[in-house]
């Protein structure tokens, strides 16, 4: 795929990564931490906004879900994977 061209994953890779960052989430919230603001910043360098848009259905594309991964410290492909294992890691 060229830079320019537009990013169109399937609806399956979508489920996962919204499924995975919905976890990610609920995890920082049971640690307290609430703010859309924060949890955005903590866990992409996005804001409150584009966090809630991507749990809405947004897309996620490459470059912020290995951001995500990078930045809690989850090995590259991690959201992209099944979510049967979610609780295992």
């Amino acid at each position: 795929m060229s830079p320019s061209a537009p990013f169109h994953p399937d609806s399956a890779l979508l489920s996962r990564r919204r499924a995975r960052l919905r976890y990610l989430v609920l995890q920082c919230q049971r640690d307290g931490i609430e703010s859309w603001e924060t949890l955005g910043a903590i866990l992409a360098g996005i804001s409150g906004t584009q966090l809630k848009a991507f749990l809405r259905g947004a897309p996620i594309d490459d470059g912020v879900a290995r951001e995500i991964e990078w930045t809690t410290n989850r090995p590259s492909g991690w959201l992209d994977a099944p979510t049967d294992d979610v609780l295992d890691d």
